[in-house]
């Protein structure tokens, strides 16, 4: 139609459109800083957070085996409560989005230069509790110490979205900031109908830089639309000659893209990143802090609980109840106990299992009346017998 860009497609990148006619030196040169731009997303580096306080005793942080997010661990005591948690601090390592999953049971998670409506706004888009860190950008998660051992996980990778707001921002970044890319990534988000919420290798690099490039010539024709973006991104009202301006720059983002839509050398630099290991288990990008229970002591005598029966088991009667469980109540262990005939055969289960968290054991006596012996012992230190 009159006033749409146009738009070429090839397999490799060649200074020739539809094999004879020559690309346009501007083009060329677009493609070539597309190239350029997002090498340069994954070459930039950062420094390293710093962490002045070591952390609590009970807290162990192991940082990501793969450097595109730094961290490092400290102590943070809550100014209303006095309370002290362990805090992990974050910084992307890259010059592209980074996607930061905040673990449940975290106490909290704050961002540098992203306000709660950011934080919302990267909620709803991804539709989970997500940080899009940007380059070079500081966050930090807060954890209490637990009742119970805990591997917190603090995942981090690198999405079709923050892909794609990469590519906005480093486009826009002058004109809108950081916020912006994340308004036009809202809008790329509306326009795709590929799940950009996976990894881009995952979702086929063509499509995504081809989602990229639909949104972007989408947007650049919607200037009411765009004008919302850039009063939303600045705070303040645009003028028309500004939004001419973002179309243009739009423009030839997405001409560039579709130049080397499916080029060896977009793709190739993509999925030469993003090649993740796993490390016992634990995807290479991901943060672990490892979080232990408050130490109590095993009671020097044991606790003695009167003889109980279960409805599960009418002729079953649990008798010489006794817990070396630290800190452990009578009613908890007749509770532990009811589960355990809940889930295991007096007469034909397993003589070794486990039963919630407990390792456990049972002794069968083999006489006219079948007597059995149970041990169990608990992860945090004592024992359950009966």
């Amino acid at each position: 139609m009159p006033g749409d860009a146009a738009e070429v497609s090839t397999t490799e990148f060649s200074p020739y459109l539809f094999g004879f006619i020559p690309v346009p030196e501007w083009l060329q040169r677009g493609a070539d800083a597309l190239s350029s731009m997002v090498r340069a997303m994954f070459d930039k580096r950062a420094d390293r957070p710093a962490c002045e306080v070591a952390p609590p005793d009970w807290a162990d942080h192991t940082a990501a085996s793969i450097d595109a997010v730094l961290s490092c661990a400290t102590t943070n005591v809550d100014e209303t409560t006095g309370r002290t948690r362990a805090e992990v601090r974050l910084v992307n390592n890259r010059g592209y989005p980074i996607q930061i999953g905040v673990p449940a049971g975290a106490s909290y998670a704050w961002v540098d230069g992203q306000p709660e409506p950011v934080r919302e706004l990267v909620r709803a888009v991804a539709r989970q509790d997500v940080v899009w860190l940007m380059p070079g950008q500081l966050m930090t998660v807060g954890f209490e110490q637990p009742a119970a051992r805990t591997l917190a996980v603090i995942p981090a990778e690198l999405t079709a979205y923050t892909l794609v707001a990469g590519l906005a921002e480093k486009a826009l970044s002058e004109d809108l900031g950081p916020l912006g890319a994340l308004h036009v990534l809202k809008e790329c988000a509306a326009w795709s109908g590929l799940p950009l919420d996976i990894n881009p290798v995952d979702a086929e690099l063509a499509s995504v830089f081809r989602v990229a490039k639909d949104c972007f010539v989408g947007l650049a024709a919607n200037q009411v639309r765009l004008l919302e973006i850039a009063d939303a991104a600045t705070g303040r009202r645009a003028t028309a000659s500004s939004v001419q301006k973002l179309a243009g720059k739009l423009r030839t983002l997405a001409l560039a893209i579709k130049v080397v839509d499916h080029g060896a050398d977009l793709i190739d630099i993509v999925a030469d990143e993003y090649v993740n290991p796993d490390t016992d288990g634990i995807d290479g990008y991901a943060t672990t802090i490892g979080l232990r229970s408050p130490d109590r002591a095993i009671p020097a005598e044991p606790l003695t609980c009167p003889d109980q029966g279960f409805e599960e088991a009418t002729d079953n009667v649990a008798s010489t109840i006794r817990s070396t469980v630290p800190g452990i109540a009578c009613d908890e262990v007749i509770a532990f106990i009811g589960a355990v005939a809940k889930v295991h055969n007096f007469y034909s289960g397993p003589r070794e299992f486990t039963a919630e968290g407990y390792t456990c054991s049972e002794i069968l006596e083999d006489n006219d009346l079948p007597v059995g012996h149970y041990t169990c012992t608990s992860p945090e230190g004592g024992s359950i017998t009966w």
